[in-house]
């Protein structure tokens, strides 16, 4: 299980990375210099609840949602159409939603439908952080 200064560096790392916005923009954003941004994110210093609150409020986040496994991510079932040479066939993969944005988390996984629906039933039953959905997917396909 990952310790609480680990998961904090990871969910705003995560948080951060899924906006699309580099290190320094989001520090600039949040009001804390870029040398503090990239500590807390190596869970290389003591964030003190000053910071926290500016990264929640940066973030539209609590400061329980950035200790959380979850941060508030929904998980379902994406379905491609996908033509080759001819032939037709689909690809499933794993979309996540976030505060009402649509973000692409694992397209195209190589199992099929129902493993998909179970994994996507999964994540959301455990409150996965998209962090953690990679080594899950992974475990899983090789189930």
């Amino acid at each position: 299980m990952t310790d609480t200064p680990h998961l904090l560096a990871e969910n705003i790392k995560l948080i951060r990375e899924l906006e699309q916005v580099t290190q320094e923009e989001f520090a600039d954003e949040c009001g804390i210099s870029l040398a503090l941004l990239s500590l807390i994110e190596r869970a290389k210093d003591n964030v003190t609840l000053g910071t926290l609150e500016l990264i929640a409020a940066r973030s539209g986040k609590t400061i329980e949602e950035l200790f959380s496994l979850n941060l508030g991510y929904t998980y379902y079932l994406i379905e491609t159409q996908i033509c080759i040479e001819g032939a037709s066939a689909k690809t499933y993969g794993i979309g996540v939603i976030s505060n009402y944005v649509q973000l692409n988390a694992i397209p195209d996984i190589s199992l099929n439908r129902k493993k998909i629906e179970n994994l996507v039933h999964l994540c959301n039953k455990l409150r996965l952080s998209p962090v953690h959905l990679q080594n899950v997917a992974e475990d899983y396909c090789e189930e």
